[in-house]
């Protein structure tokens, strides 16, 4: 089978903009969409094959596309998305494996960003500036000034990071970011800004199960943004987890990928691509690659990023 194009799952929250219709290409016209799932097997909210078939269906009929990697998990073990946050996310906090399989029967979360584009004056709230207690927590939630305890992360286009489970963080207006994460939708939100949804109600938080999960140590903050000089361009691997790897290329030339255990799963996120000189991938497009195929990318001016196990 050849490479071919995702079709993602599109999301519609209270925090979303245009910017993943208007300049991503996942709607035909300016329509408000917070996050586009490009390569997910998370129920109920599957990438769709050109066929119609869902990205699950065709783990189901053609597991050996996937590699040998993708056996030695529970569940499916990664999530890729693109959000555009318009408005503030929610300050929240994610869980571990050990407590999400015990209390909601899925993976925990850790999750890596690549800042794709950031508005003057945004930034990040990553972890806690110092050592904090749970009183000190507790009294900033009665008072509203929980992100004065976080540490403000001012970032551009380019830089990477990533937020293990029980780190406490949100994304800010103004950004957007490609996000690869473990096979989860657990989120417990802390803070919410008082803000109400389309039917007039304020979104619950998860303050008990947050206090059980949060890493309330100071925070270091490692960015990675160093790169490789190859032929090809420039390379860096961005992260490798036990739940996905993710690597950049910035292309000024020819170059040809392969993966004999895994699948790989490829994102322009800046120019056009020529695949094996007959399909051009575009800003915004997830290509699905199976494994042990050998793509060949072309591009005198494009970044893409690579996601495998």
């Amino acid at each position: 089978m050849k490479p071919f194009k995702l079709c993602p799952v599109l999301k519609d929250y209270i925090w979303g903009g245009i910017k993943l219709s208007t300049i991503w290409g996942k709607s035909d016209s300016p329509k408000k969409i917070a996050e586009s799932w490009e390569l997910s097997m998370y129920p109920n909210s599957e990438s769709i094959c050109p066929n119609g078939d869902t990205l699950k269906d065709l783990y189901n009929n053609n597991p050996d596309l996937f590699g040998d990697k993708v056996m030695d998990y529970q569940f499916f073990p990664m999530l890729i998305k693109i959000l555009d946050a318009t408005n503030d996310l929610s300050i929240q906090v994610h869980p571990d494996d050990g407590y999400a399989l015990q209390r909601e029967e899925q993976y925990g979360k850790i999750e890596t960003w690549y800042v794709l584009d950031v508005e003057p004056g945004a930034y990040l709230l990553v972890g806690f500036k110092k050592d904090t207690t749970r009183i000190e927590f507790e009294d900033a939630i009665k008072n509203g000034t929980v992100a004065d305890l976080l540490n403000r992360v001012e970032v551009k286009a380019g830089d990477c990071l990533t937020i293990y489970p029980g780190t406490v963080h949100a994304i800010m207006k103004g950004i957007t970011i490609y996000e690869i994460q473990q096979n989860s939708n657990i989120t417990y939100r802390i803070y919410d800004y008082d803000r109400k949804d389309v039917g007039g109600n304020k979104r619950p938080l998860h303050l008990e199960q947050a206090e059980e999960i949060i890493n309330f140590e100071a925070t270091k903050i490692n960015i990675v943004n160093d790169y490789v000089s190859e032929g090809f361009g420039k390379f860096r691997n961005i992260e490798k987890t036990a739940y996905y790897s993710l690597d950049e290329y910035v292309l000024k030339g020819k170059i040809s990928l392969s993966k004999s255990k895994s699948f790989m799963a490829i994102t322009v996120v800046d120019g056009d691509v020529l695949l094996n000189n007959e399909q051009i991938a575009k800003k915004g497009d997830t290509y699905f690659v199976p494994a042990n195929y050998s793509l060949i990318l072309e591009s005198n001016d494009a970044k893409v990023l690579v996601a495998y196990l």
